[in-house]
């Protein structure tokens, strides 16, 4: 079994090819993970949401947390978690960049449809601006080895 920490190019690439991710916020005497699908630029991680909760909470403390990963077993994984701060897109401009960062993220379309099922008017676009990434990994090709010989 070896474990260890990505390089920046893998925690970089792990954060560009997926397209699901949990947020991590604080506030109401607790901590919420909330999954999101998302677009990341190399600066920051953009989302979109129904005003909520989430929004709600990450108004209030502004400082949260964003957790990929790619599992291919328990033994064979890497993640990724990035720590930043919450800001809210409001002019045209930095909304129309952020639908086309995330429309673009990964290899897999759809994305998820559930922001866009309420109101419009209620739809809060938003990026992180990410202020530390670390990635970490696992993986045991003993075990690998021994799943490929069963067949």
């Amino acid at each position: 079994m070896v474990l260890g920490e990505l390089t920046t190019d893998e925690t970089e690439r792990v954060l560009r090819r997926q397209q699901l991710g949990r947020l991590g916020v604080t506030g109401d005497g607790r901590v919420s993970i909330f999954p999101v699908s998302f677009g990341y630029d190399g600066a920051f991680i953009y989302a979109v949401s129904q005003l909520g909760l989430k929004v709600r909470l990450m108004r209030q403390h502004p400082e949260v947390c964003f957790e990929v990963e790619e599992v291919e077993s328990p033994a064979r994984w890497r993640t990724v978690l990035a720590h930043g701060t919450f800001e809210e897109l409001s002019d045209e401009a930095s909304r129309d960049d952020a639908f086309a960062q995330i429309a673009a993220q990964g290899d897999v379309a759809p994305l998820s449809l559930a922001p866009y099922s309420g109101s419009m008017e209620t739809l809060i676009v938003y990026r992180i601006r990410v202020t530390e990434k670390t990635g970490r990994f696992e993986h045991d090709e003993v075990l690998r080895a021994a799943r490929t010989a069963q067949g």
